[in-house]
């Protein structure tokens, strides 16, 4: 029975019910602190210290993934770094990423892209994005249905 009169005080109930609220509130604040959208905090870099691990090159170039994927609206498909292209350039201090990839056109169809890509060390953020080919146009359904019957 005196178990039961403990926990019947209105002061320990209350205790408890503070220590609920508190963490509660403790916990949202953590998540939406972590999730603000920097983009020192955004995509595959999310769990990365700059502080203790400098910014790099794999880093711009999953920056640069991450923003062709949030531009074009779909996922890149078997992107590839040309590493003959990117590189870091000490003039301007900035990362050139240059990437060969895919992006659905259809659906079972494929289409090549080419994905270019500037990185600001200090501010983690695509400054200049282009993406170039796939030939989606008319020329590039001409060569799709040839393609299509050549198989």
């Amino acid at each position: 029975m005196k178990n039961t009169k403990v926990l019947s005080d209105p002061i320990i109930i209350m205790l408890m019910l503070l220590l609920v609220v508190v963490s509660c509130g403790v916990t949202a604040y953590l998540l939406l602190s972590s999730s603000s959208g920097s983009p020192r905090q955004s995509g595959a870099l999310t769990q990365r210290d700059f502080d203790r691990l400098p910014f790099d090159q794999l880093d711009a170039e999953y920056s640069c993934i991450n923003f062709a994927h949030e531009r074009e609206g779909q996922p890149l498909v078997q992107p590839v770094v040309d590493e003959l292209s990117t590189r870091f350039e000490s003039k301007r201090g900035i990362f050139l990423i240059f990437l060969d990839a895919k992006l659905r056109a259809g659906k079972n169809q494929l289409r090549d892209v080419q994905v270019y890509c500037y990185i600001d060390p200090a501010t983690y953020e695509v400054t200049y994005y282009k993406s170039i080919g796939g030939e989606s146009g008319i020329l590039g359904q001409i060569k799709d249905l040839f393609a299509h019957f050549g198989e």
